[in-house]
């Protein structure tokens, strides 16, 4: 149960090396020629999508069959009842903790890289937002391309941090799970099947 959660800390570093200049795949159900996604999806999401992926299939299954399986019969609703709650609670708590640090970083690099712009003034938190940057048409005044590229910059730093701290929830998880779950079955065949 060690390697699931280290696959998943492998995808998540993966995906922290995508950089800002990654195209985004843009699909239009009318226009066939979006129907493949740029060469840049395959290089930088899709591997990182498909290990994340084996990583959380070694994982979930076998993590309940060990929960389930190490709670007594006769508690063994209040135990299913704990697994759904915390898997239910974990993940959005866990992403909003994350989320905080991906604000918190992201509009400390655009401050940094737009000195004049108030970071802290609610309306430009209600038009400039974290991890979610336009690209400026060729009419815009170079001003205003320069701040988005700003914004794209400091957006692309703030999703690498949420990785790396992914990363390192992961690593935890799977250094948890490789010391403190032990399989009941191979230590009772080990004592003799006592």
């Amino acid at each position: 149960m060690a390697i699931g959660p280290a696959l998943m800390c492998l995808a998540v570093l993966w995906y922290a090396r995508i950089p800002a200049t990654t195209e985004a795949w843009v699909f239009v159900f009318g226009d066939p020629r979006t129907y493949l996604p740029p060469l840049s999806y395959a290089t930088d999401l899709l591997p990182g999508s498909l290990l994340f992926g084996f990583g959380l299939s070694m994982m979930v299954a076998p993590l309940t069959t060990a929960l389930m399986t190490s709670v007594p019969v006769h508690n063994a609703g209040v135990g299913s009842a704990v697994n759904n709650a915390i898997s239910r609670v974990g993940s959005p708590l866990v992403g909003a903790l994350i989320f905080v640090a991906v604000t918190a970083s992201f509009y400390s690099g655009l401050h940094a890289r737009v000195p004049n712009l108030d970071v802290d003034d609610p309306q430009t938190r209600l038009r400039i937002s974290p991890l979610n940057v336009e690209r400026p048409p060729a009419s815009y005044p170079p001003e205003v391309a320069a701040r988005i590229a700003a914004e794209r910059e400091a957006s692309t730093e703030a999703f690498h941090l949420a990785m790396l701290i992914s990363a390192g929830l992961f690593a935890a998880g799977a250094i948890a799970n490789a010391v403190g779950i032990e399989d009941h079955v191979a230590t009772k065949a080990a004592a003799g099947g006592r």
